[in-house]
């Protein structure tokens, strides 16, 4: 319907004429600027101080020669050259002194309109205090900093430096003693801290008499210090009996997670501990109660479980041992034929206090659920990933992921149960003492020393990591979806390797490139339109474009070269391979085992679709990067059904592949490296659920230093493995190796 024009109808319009008066081309007299911008006919005038017939015929003031500066609020302020000389220099003074009224009232209404709305970071005058009150922001950042951007993020210069020694002691976690390897004496292994954008230097030194050994720092996506991720076989040779090596890198995202042990199964034996680096926060929070490690427990070696396994020639009958208990921060009970051993995790609280609390997925095998009896909390954050904060009464977690929660001590001063209780009856968890498994008491101050009897919230299993519209990233971000890009596809399978010494089940993520995918459209309510994908230059190292769809299991290429599952030696790195070339010549190949995918573009966008048809649940994990989830689907990928969503999608470093299903996730080619991409359930990557991305090998040179000479700690410790890793010893991998 139209409208009557009012004064001040446009006021944005407005704001940018009065902020624009010079390159609308007028002075203060009235005469056109030096200025080439385009004029509008109705302003504009001749150079001898005329006005053409039309701006003449459209002028609400015929006065002869009159030009005019400008409207404001539909008033015309005319000049006139037979206007004594004073008299135009007073009017045009008291017009300005009105503009600057004006003027400063506009600023005052844009600043009050958008104080609410614009982030911490873009305000002037920007630091703050992390406090109770404020835990969004941080000094002079905030959770609206792009930490994914090196020039926004802190560079702090601080160093934050570390002793660690992998050891081979006695310990009973529930009260039954076995023999573990762990980090420093205990289960688990000292918190090591640090401010968003220090750096962490960690001096690990191995004790072990007859096991290599690394740590990988999880989560933290090592921006060109690809040589610091931790893991044998990929991004460096094992550190031997008696070796150091010493990891250094910056700290450039923050929350909670974790390092463990890359080194074949070690970690589920032990060799693990909380990583914590602290930011900003998207609730706020009185207290901060640090990490709570979750942890599945065997009273063999997991060694041992492998060796039964692998040796013990049953072919698909072939069973591994479950765990037997839970950890809570490497301590539970346990019922030894009625004597109960080991004792509950405690935490105390105050009543009317905010908690904040870092859940790591650090089971080998087994994921949870956890919640604390009667108590509601917030999710403020997924792995290293703020998220708009969400209210909720229990949480999945995967082995490998993260969640930071809040919640409030409101409830009556008493005991309360906090579980974390192993996901078997949604099949995505195996544990023989399920049912008293991951408890620990939360104890409100003054409240008795007795046990909770308190009961659990009711969960429905179905081993499914939360929807996308309850993991809102904060800091938005949106991923192109490229419709000519290439598409790169895994499936996961399995075979049987029934002939020679060892006979067992071996995993691995088959190369298949589906035939053209269509009818990918937007999801509803989303902003963008998305068409169709072309994927018939889906990449893989053998990539075909006739190959056969996913949506038929039946016609599915069942082979890949050597039809191997993921193996590395230790003593031949893909690292070493790329650097060899770099400073050799020599050919940039690598073992079949290997199971390598090569991306050689800078800022390139990589669309990885993973699924699998079995009914197993694998926790996905990267090196290196945040993903973006695209899809995540407890159907099959079909090229006719499946939605891409790359609006703000969750990011994270860990997530769900659903039992039966699928998913789709991005990422940019910003990291030199060679990074893994793996089943975080340590079996399943034992029996080789893995390949590696080499991104940007060319690259990798210009960022590491790990050249062939004594200098570079990177080679000497590879000299240092060479030099153990001959006969008489024999290195006995009975897994992948990682």
């Amino acid at each position: 319907m139209p409208r009557t024009k009012q004064p001040f109808a446009n006021r944005p319009q407005l704001f940018l004429d009065i902020l624009n008066l010079k390159t609308k081309g007028f002075t203060t007299h009235g005469r056109r600027s030096s200025s080439n911008q385009p004029r509008s006919v109705a302003n504009r005038a001749h150079a001898n101080g005329t006005v053409p017939a039309q701006a003449r015929r459209q002028s609400p003031y015929p006065l002869p020669k009159a030009r005019y500066i400008m409207e404001l609020t539909g008033l015309h302020i005319p000049f006139n050259h037979s206007f004594d000389k004073l008299v135009d220099v007073a009017r045009t003074m008291a017009v300005m002194f009105r503009l600057l009224l004006i003027l400063n009232a506009t600023v005052v209404l844009f600043q009050s309109i958008f104080a609410h709305v614009l982030p911490l970071e873009r305000r002037a005058d920007s630091y703050c205090e992390n406090s109770a009150s404020n835990r969004s922001c941080w000094g002079n950042y905030s959770i609206y900093t792009d930490y994914y951007s090196v020039e926004e993020s802190p560079n702090t210069g601080v160093i934050r430096e570390y002793w660690l020694e992998i050891v081979n002691i006695t310990l009973a976690p529930d009260g039954f003693e076995r023999q573990v390897l762990c980090v420093n004496g205990t289960i688990p292994g000292p918190n090591i801290w640090a401010n968003w954008g220090d750096e962490i230097k960690v001096h690990v030194t191995n004790k072990l008499e007859d096991n290599g050994t690394s740590i990988h720092w999880h989560a933290q996506t090592q921006l060109n210090t690809n040589d610091m991720d931790g893991v044998p076989g990929v991004t460096q040779t094992p550190i031997p009996p008696g070796g150091n090596f010493t990891y250094h890198f910056k700290a450039d995202h923050y929350g909670q997670s974790w390092y463990h042990s890359h080194f074949s199964l070690q970690y589920v034996e032990g060799v693990l501990g909380p990583l914590t680096v602290y930011g900003p926060t998207s609730a706020n929070y009185d207290v901060d109660l640090g990490p709570l490690m979750l942890e599945d427990w065997r009273h063999i070696s997991a060694f041992q479980v492998m060796r039964n396994f692998s040796h013990s020639g049953l072919g698909a009958g072939a069973v591994l041992e479950n765990a037997v208990n839970l950890l809570l921060n490497g301590t539970n009970v346990f019922n030894n034929s009625g004597t109960i051993t080991g004792a509950h995790l405690n935490v105390t609280v105050e009543p009317g206090k905010k908690y904040k609390m870092g859940l790591v997925g650090s089971c080998g095998e087994n994921s949870v659920y956890f919640s604390i009896d009667k108590h509601n909390f917030t999710l403020v954050s997924t792995d290293y990933t703020p998220i708009q904060p969400v209210v909720v009464d229990h949480i999945f977690v995967t082995p490998g992921q993260r969640y930071e929660i809040i919640f409030e001590a409101s409830l009556d001063v008493d005991n309360y149960w906090i579980r974390a209780e192993p996901a078997v009856l949604g099949h995505c968890a195996f544990n023989l003492n399920y049912q008293q498994s991951g408890l620990g008491v939360l104890r409100y101050a003054g409240a008795p020393l007795a046990y909770p009897v308190t009961e659990k919230w009711d969960i429905q299993e179905n081993c499914l990591d939360l929807p996308a519209s309850m993991l809102e990233p904060v800091l938005f971000k949106e991923v192109p979806i490229d419709l000519q890009a290439d598409f790169v596809y895994g499936m996961i399978t399995n075979h049987w390797n029934t002939s020679g010494p060892s006979r067992s089940q071996l995993f691995y993520i088959q190369d298949q490139a589906p035939a053209v995918a269509r009818g990918f459209g937007p999801p509803p309510g989303a902003p963008q339109v998305r068409g169709a994908l072309n994927t018939t230059n889906a990449t893989s190292p053998t990539t075909s474009a006739s190959a056969p769809t996913f949506t038929d299991p039946g016609n599915l290429n069942t082979t890949i070269p050597g039809e191997s599952s993921f193996m590395i030696d230790y003593s031949n790195p893909t690292l070493g391979i790329v650097e060899n070339h770099a400073w050799y010549g020599s050919n940039l190949s690598y073992p079949p085992s290997y199971n390598v995918y090569t991306f050689t573009q800078k800022d390139q966008w990589v669309y990885f679709v993973i699924q699998t048809p079995g009914g197993i649940a694998h926790p996905m994990h990267l090196h290196g990067h945040d993903f973006y989830i695209l899809s995540q689907s407890a159907a099959q990928f079909t090229n006719t059904t499946a939605v891409l969503d790359g609006y703000n999608p969750v990011r994270r470093d860990t997530a769900m592949c659903p039992p039966g299903g699928s998913m789709v996730l991005a990422w940019k080619t910003d990291n030199p490296g060679c990074w893994m991409f793996h089943c975080h359930i340590a079996w399943h990557i034992a029996l080789g659920l893995g390949l590696q991305f080499v991104e940007r090998p060319d690259d990798i040179r210009n960022t590491l230093d790990i050249a062939p000479s004594v200098a570079s700690p990177w080679y000497q410790n590879t000299l240092d493995w060479k030099s153990y890793d001959r006969p008489p010893v024999v290195i006995d991998q009975v897994d992948a190796g990682i």
